[in-house]
């Protein structure tokens, strides 16, 4: 669901001042709120300008830690189709304003992804497994990463908990459940 779309006139497109980006802050949490449960949301940020540090706070770190402190309502938020031009820089700014938060998010590319805040090296090599194979069990990512099934397990709940990943709880044949981590897109 594209959450630009549905702020309409709302819509702000320099994100530097907190004052004028607090409207727009709220109605996009009234839109995410209010939407059915297992909702994914791509912000598209094409009509973004010019951001900043206290865009970034007021817009997407509120909003993901949102979602993270609501793990329940199981929604999540992904960016798409970030400038490439050098003045509209914004995969830089985004990851400045992240860098002092423990706030992660994904930017979804042509080929792929872009994580922009910081994760660490494992856990990075945890979601290039989740993304390229789009749906993985935890004893699927212990296999391909030589890591004991305990570690593998808790490293996907960790990005589950990020709002990096989905997660679904599946019945298996044999009896029993288990749960898929999937790719957000």
């Amino acid at each position: 669901m594209d959450l630009l779309a549905l702020l309409g006139s709302t819509v702000v497109s320099d994100w530097l001042h907190r004052p004028t980006l607090r409207p727009m802050r709220d109605k996009l949490m009234k839109e995410i709120i209010e939407a059915p449960k297992g909702t994914i949301f791509k912000l598209e940020m094409t009509p973004i300008e010019l951001l900043n540090s206290s865009g970034v706070d007021e817009i997407l770190v509120k909003t993901m830690l949102w979602l993270r402190e609501n793990k329940d309502q199981e929604k999540f938020l992904y960016l798409q189709n970030l400038s490439s031009e050098e003045e509209y820089d914004h995969a830089y700014n985004i990851g400045k304003g992240l860098s002092e938060t423990d706030v992660s998010i994904l930017v979804r590319e042509e080929n792929g992804y872009q994580l922009l805040g910081s994760l660490g090296t494992k856990l990075v090599e945890v979601l290039d497994i989740v993304y390229k194979h789009k749906s993985v069990t935890a004893r699927e990512v212990a296999e391909q990463l030589d890591k004991k099934l305990n570690l593998a397990s808790t490293q996907l709940s960790d990005l589950y908990s990020m709002r990096l990943i989905e997660r679904v709880e599946e019945l298996m044949p044999e009896g029993g459940r288990q749960f898929v981590y999937k790719s957000l897109f």
